[in-house]
């Protein structure tokens, strides 16, 4: 019994390190993600996931035999809460606490210094403006290759 009261007060006594400790990291990856633009991947998941609405439900339109010029009217209701319910679930502020975590999960505070200190730097702030050139670019010799794939599964098909 001696031994646990004396592990509850030593682990009491360290408790608001250990609290300060993780709020200084936490407040270390704010940081980091509001220099990377973090917020700006409900954008991307908007898009994509927008773009995936529009397939289904012009699948469901045709899959229910509707004419191509009543599709869009009939199927613009259900789209319309399909669109609502991904902004209501899938916004920053239901996305940040996951980030938060992850980031607090696989970086350690010095990592994450060395990252702030880089991305706060000329050259870390020339990466971050570059990466959406640099993303699109790879994104198209990536599916330039995809193609070129294709066409080579196609003849081998023949």
């Amino acid at each position: 019994m001696r031994v646990f009261i004396a592990l509850t007060l030593a682990l009491v006594s360290a408790a608001p390190g250990l609290f300060a400790d993780a709020a200084s990291k936490d407040a270390k990856i704010e940081q980091f993600l509001t220099l990377i633009k973090a917020n700006s991947i409900q954008d991307q998941i908007y898009t994509q996931l927008g773009g995936q609405i529009d397939r289904a439900v012009k699948g469901l339109a045709q899959g229910a035999g509707l004419p191509v010029s009543e599709q869009m009217s009939a199927t613009a209701d259900l789209q319309a809460k399909m669109t609502a319910a991904m902004h209501e679930d899938l916004n920053w502020q239901k996305l940040k606490p996951a980030m938060v975590e992850e980031y607090r999960s696989i970086y350690t505070e010095e990592e994450l210094d060395g990252l702030l200190t880089f991305f706060k730097s000329p050259v870390g702030q020339a990466y971050l403006a570059k990466s959406p050139e640099i993303a699109a670019k790879t994104r198209e010799v990536a599916e330039g290759k995809v193609k070129e794939l294709a066409d080579k599964f196609q003849a081998m098909g023949r």
